[in-house]
């Protein structure tokens, strides 16, 4: 099953090219409390990034190549899918 983006935009193509480079990926992964319920931001961007093992990395374009996901410990689920735009 596929996500909806924010804007209502079905994300399979974004998806479909972030299977594609799948082993381009570096992942930062960031835990925090919210409510009492645990989370884990996920930050994916290409290895290629310089700096990404030091700091956290945001990104405001590129599309697929930058993209992020939440998982929720508790529910042991992923939701708020988000691969950045294009300019």
């Amino acid at each position: 099953r596929f996500m909806k983006t924010p804007e209502g935009d079905d994300d399979r193509e974004q998806i479909e090219e972030i299977l594609a480079d799948w082993g381009t990926y570096a992942c930062q992964a960031v835990g925090y409390t919210k409510d009492g319920k645990k989370f884990i931001h996920l930050n994916f961007l290409p290895r290629t990034e310089e700096g990404w093992r030091r700091a956290y990395i945001v990104v405001c374009d590129g599309g697929a190549s930058f993209w992020r996901i939440e998982y929720d410990k508790n529910a042991k689920s992923f939701s708020y899918f988000r691969a950045n735009g294009v300019a």
